[in-house]
C-alpha cells in the first residue's frame, strides 16, 4: 500500500468516526431515566474555610444539583449547628454589599429554592441536570475567653418531588388455558430498576381475577436514595425539624394508568413505607383487554412525596491569639 492510498484510508476513518459521535451526541441518551439521585448538595472547595478567625468575615458556598428527571417545584434549605450569636450576618463595613451574597440568617429562616424546567431536571439530552449556587456571608464574634471553639456547619434541604415510572407487564386473558405457547408468561416482576428519582417502583404482583378479565396488582415501593421520605402535605412547612413522626416516611399515590387507562381503585393512598423503606399499595378490580393471546402493555405509576437531604462540615473558629 502506497502512502498516499494510507492518508486517504486514514483521513476517511477520521471522518466517519466523527460523524458517528455527532450522530450519538444528537440523539442524547434514550435510557436517562435511570438513578436514584434527586436534589444533591455540596459545599464548594474551601468555603467555609477549615479554620476561620476572631473578627473575620468569611463565606460559605454551597452547589446544588438536580440530577433526577422531575421537576423541583418547591424546596426549602436551613443553616445550622451554630450558636447565631458567635457566627452571625455582620457585614465587613469597608466591603461593598453585593447582591450574589446572602448575609447568613440570624432568624435561623430558610431560603427557597426550585427547579422548574427542562434545562433544571436530566433529560435525555442534559445529562448532568439543573444547577444552583448560593453564597453566604458571616463574622465570627467569640466569646472572651474562648481561644479555640469547633463547630459544624450543616445545611438541611427539603423539596418536593415525583417519581412517574413506566413498567412492562405481561397480562394473559386466558391463564387457565395451556394448550398453546404463550406470548409472554403473565407473573410477578421483581428488581424492576431505578427510574430516575429517589423513590422507585421495585416490584409488581399480579393476580388474575373474575376468570381472567379483571386484575389485582401490589405494587412495591422503595426509597432508593440515601435521602429522608416526607409527607409532601409537610414537606416545606415543617423542615428542617419540625416533623410529626407521622410525617416521615410517606409517599403519595398521585395515579396509576395501565394499558393507557387509569386505575382509579388503588389504596392506599399514602403510603406508609416505615423505617425499612419499602412500602406497598394495592389496586382491585381492574378491567383487562379480552385478547387471544398474552400480551404486554405498559403500567405507569407516579408518585408524589417530599424528600430531605443534608451536609455537614465541621470548621475551628479561633481566636487571633490562638
Amino acid at each position: 500500500m502506497n502512502k498516499s492510498l494510507a492518508t486517504i484510508l486514514i483521513v476517511l476513518a477520521l471522518f466517519l468516526f466523527g460523524c458517528g459521535s455527532t450522530q450519538s451526541s444528537q440523539e442524547g441518551d434514550i435510557n436517562y431515566k435511570t438513578g436514584t439521585q434527586g436534589v444533591e448538595m455540596n459545599f464548594m472547595d474551601n468555603m467555609p474555610a477549615n479554620v476561620v478567625y476572631d473578627g473575620d468575615v468569611f463565606n460559605i458556598g454551597m452547589e446544588m444539583w438536580n440530577r433526577g428527571t422531575e421537576q423541583v417545584p418547591d424546596g426549602v434549605f436551613y443553616l445550622s449547628g451554630f450558636d447565631r450569636s458567635i457566627i452571625t450576618a455582620a457585614r465587613d463595613a469597608n466591603m461593598p454589599v453585593r447582591s450574589d451574597v446572602i448575609p447568613i440568617p440570624n432568624d435561623g429562616s430558610g431560603v427557597q429554592f426550585t427547579f422548574m424546567g427542562d434545562s433544571d431536571m436530566r433529560t435525555q439530552y442534559n445529562r448532568e441536570g439543573g444547577y444552583r449556587q448560593y453564597l453566604f456571608t458571616g463574622a465570627v464574634v467569640l466569646p472572651r475567653q474562648t481561644t479555640r471553639l469547633n463547630v459544624p456547619i450543616r445545611v438541611d434541604a427539603c423539596y418536593l418531588y415525583n417519581t412517574e415510572a413506566s413498567v412492562s407487564l405481561c397480562l394473559d386473558p386466558q391463564p387457565w388455558k395451556t394448550n398453546f405457547e404463550k406470548a409472554c408468561n403473565a407473573g410477578a416482576i421483581t428488581g424492576t430498576g431505578s427510574q430516575g428519582a429517589p423513590v422507585s417502583i421495585s416490584g409488581v404482583e399480579q393476580e388474575s381475577v373474575a376468570g381472567g378479565k379483571r386484575l389485582r396488582l401490589k405494587v412495591t415501593v422503595t426509597n432508593s436514595g440515601s435521602g429522608t421520605l416526607l409527607d409532601p402535605a409537610y414537606a416545606i412547612p415543617n423542615c428542617p425539624n419540625l416533623f410529626n413522626p407521622l410525617d416521615i416516611n410517606r409517599v403519595e399515590v398521585e395515579s396509576v394508568t395501565l394499558a393507557g387507562n387509569l386505575v382509579n381503585d388503588c389504596k392506599p393512598q399514602l403510603i406508609n413505607m416505615g423505617n425499612s423503606g419499602t412500602g406497598y399499595f394495592y389496586c382491585e378490580d381492574i378491567p383487562i383487554s379480552q385478547q387471544d393471546n398474552s400480551y404486554i402493555t405498559t403500567l405507569i405509576v407516579k408518585l408524589r412525596y417530599g424528600y430531605k437531604v443534608s451536609i455537614q462540615k465541621n470548621i475551628e473558629l479561633r481566636s487571633t491569639g490562638g
